[in-house]
């Protein structure tokens, strides 16, 4: 349940970035480093939760 609504969040972002995109011609280094930084920081989450997930559900089936 919590990973489907993970992903359709991300769509959701995605989808807003893409649109906000072409305004933003100049970043600065700093904000590339953010979002990059963020980027990286969401992509553990992701993993560690789904880790967790998986290790809730074979738990369970034990």
């Amino acid at each position: 349940m919590v990973s489907t609504s993970l992903l359709s969040l991300k769509k959701r972002e995605g989808q807003s970035q893409q649109h906000r995109s072409p305004k933003k011609h100049m970043k600065s280094p700093t904000a590339e480093l953010l979002i990059t930084f963020y980027r990286l920081l969401d992509l553990l989450l992701t993993c560690y939760l789904n880790c967790l997930h998986t290790q809730l559900v074979s738990g369970l089936g034990d």
